[in-house]
């Protein structure tokens, strides 16, 4: 279903960031959402760590000024639409694990800097 949402939005150019928008990405979280109800759950030390961390990068590169600068500017992706699918296919795929990689790392960065200054919080009002 990605993929001719790929085939579908090459032609499109810059109205890229409209593809969160549609039917075809709605049909494809409703399948992948009842993927997930039906799976067996489990427990992995190393993956809820992870996890604990995707909602930021959501967040991170949603927010509409890091979105368009980060997409067109940055990573330049509508000038990759012109190559071939499988080019365009395994560039995305590339990205997107790197961009979770770095967002989730600026989320543990974050948390332990939130740790130190929630402890200096907590030591100055015991202290007073």
């Amino acid at each position: 279903m990605n993929l001719i949402s790929i085939m579908v939005l090459r032609n499109h150019g810059d109205k890229m960031m409209h593809f969160t928008y549609g039917i075809i990405p709605m049909v494809s979280a409703f399948g992948l959402f009842n993927i997930d109800i039906s799976m067996k759950s489990f427990y992995n030390k190393f993956i809820n760590y992870i996890a604990s961390s995707v909602l930021a990068a959501y967040l991170i590169t949603e927010d509409p000024f890091i979105r368009m600068w980060l997409w067109n500017d940055f990573l330049h992706v509508s000038k990759l639409q012109n190559y071939n699918y499988l080019f365009f296919l395994l560039y995305g795929i590339v990205i997107s694990i790197l961009l979770v990689i770095v967002c989730c790392l600026i989320d543990k960065i974050y948390e332990q800097i939130e740790k130190k200054d929630c402890s200096k919080i907590s030591i100055w009002k015991t202290s007073s």
